[in-house]
């Protein structure tokens, strides 16, 4: 299970209705969910955090916790 996946599961909501309010489908969703080689794509963070009444923020930092940028070379 990707970490989107956990996430969800700890927010008690399915991913048939997540992909009712989001839209996306449900292939999709479980792609998001299972398959770490699935990218998420922006807009579908700004639609889960939407559905998920939270700041799309509040995802990116849940889904990306390393992400930085890289250091200046010399």
């Amino acid at each position: 299970m990707t970490v989107f996946g956990l996430y969800i599961t700890k927010k008690l909501i399915s991913r048939a209705e997540l992909s009712r309010k989001t839209g996306i489908t449900e292939n999709r969703m479980y792609n998001l969910c299972e398959n770490d080689k699935t990218e998420i794509r922006g807009k579908e963070v700004h639609l889960i955090a939407l559905a998920l009444e939270i700041e799309p923020n509040e995802l990116h930092a849940i889904l990306f916790p390393d992400l930085k940028l890289p250091e200046k070379r010399k």
